[in-house]
């Protein structure tokens, strides 16, 4: 091969790899804005929970059901802080080649 075609592999494996390094950052701030609207719908559904338990008009039903997502809602939460599950690092590992010094970012 001769050097050009090394020099054009390099540049597509390098626009590759930023390809996939954008997606890996977008996928993690999705992740992150998935969590945080999870913790809300969870801190309101306690909320509304705990001022269930003051009101006597509201139907059983309604009690169940905001019980019952409260629940499911911790559970899940439970989960994704669980040590088991895997969460994703957000710093990348520094290639070989590359130096970590004080005047780069991750």
């Amino acid at each position: 091969m001769l050097e050009q075609e090394y020099l054009e592999m390099a540049n597509q494996l390098k626009e590759k790899f930023d390809e996939n390094e954008t997606r890996y950052k977008m996928l993690i701030m999705e992740n992150r804005d998935l969590k945080k609207m999870i913790y809300t719908a969870y801190g309101n559904i306690r909320m509304i929970d705990w001022l269930l338990h003051f009101e006597e008009e509201i139907g059983t039903e309604l009690k169940i059901t905001i019980e019952n997502t409260r629940g499911l809602l911790s559970d899940f939460l439970d989960d994704i802080n669980s040590p088991q599950c895997i969460h994703i690092n957000v710093e990348r590992p520094t290639p070989p080649n590359e130096t970590n010094d004080a005047t780069t970012s991750p």
